[in-house]
C-alpha cells in the first residue's frame, strides 16, 4: 500500500461551551488534603462521642442506662438477672423511689434510691436476683 500525505485536516472540534481552565492534576486534591479530611472527621467523631457520654453520664453500653441500682436477694432467690427500666417523670437524683419486680417467689416492691446523674425519663440498669 502507498502511503500519501495529509493535505487536509480530517478531524474538526466541537465548540467549547465551558467557560474557566481546565482540570488539572497538579492543582487537584492532593493526599495532604485527603489526610486532612480524614484527621478532621476523626476528631468530629470523637468530639461526638465526648458530647453524649457527658449528656448520659457513661458510655451507654448498658442500653443507655444513667445509673445502676442493686437489689439484694430475697431467701430463696439465687440467680442474678439485669432488668432495664425506665424512670417516671418525677424522678430526680437523690430522691427515694421504688420499682415493682417479680421472681420467682411472685411479685415484690422494693425501695430504692435515683442515682446522681439520671434525670426523669432516663433509663436504669437494676440489678436483682431471680
Amino acid at each position: 500500500m502507498k502511503r500519501r500525505e495529509k493535505t487536509t485536516k480530517t478531524k474538526v472540534k466541537g465548540d467549547c461551551s465551558s467557560k474557566g481552565p481546565r482540570y488539572s492534576r497538579d492543582q487537584g486534591w492532593g493526599y495532604g488534603h485527603l489526610a486532612l479530611l480524614l484527621i478532621f472527621l476523626g476528631f468530629l467523631l470523637c468530639f461526638l462521642a465526648w458530647a453524649a457520654t457527658l449528656h448520659i453520664g457513661n458510655f451507654g453500653f448498658d442500653a443507655a442506662a444513667c445509673g445502676h441500682i442493686e437489689i439484694s436477694p430475697r431467701h430463696g432467690a439465687s440467680t442474678p438477672q439485669q432488668t432495664i427500666g425506665t424512670l417516671g417523670p418525677e424522678a430526680e437524683p437523690g430522691v427515694l423511689s421504688s420499682v415493682l419486680l417479680w421472681d420467682r417467689l411472685g411479685q415484690y416492691e422494693v425501695n430504692y434510691t435515683v442515682p446522681s446523674g439520671c434525670w426523669p425519663g432516663a433509663h436504669i440498669a437494676i440489678e436483682h436476683f431471680y
